[in-house]
């Protein structure tokens, strides 16, 4: 199974932009907002993983507890309970 790399965001397009870790996705925003990217806010919020395919924070936080990246999500943001955080793998 793939392991998750990097934070991520996927613009409708289907274009995807990231960061190694221990990048977190405001980072990945900053990268964007440097490079004169468009329309950021449209961009769904995920991570990246090493054989370069996209997930979703839901997915992604199946994937790293199945995999043991992640031992237990920390549920400190309301609605973040079931959704993964880059503070919950580096």
């Amino acid at each position: 199974m793939a392991r998750i790399v990097g934070a991520a965001l996927r613009s409708p397009d289907g274009t995807v932009y990231s960061l190694p870790a221990p990048a977190r996705h405001e980072d990945v925003v900053r990268d964007m907002c440097q490079q004169k990217v468009r329309g950021i806010m449209d961009c769904e919020s995920g991570f990246l993983l090493e054989d370069g395919s996209f997930l979703d924070r839901v997915s992604a936080a199946r994937l790293a507890t199945e995999t043991g990246q992640c031992k237990r999500l920390a549920p400190v943001i309301p609605g973040f309970t079931d959704k993964l955080r880059t503070e919950d793998l580096w």
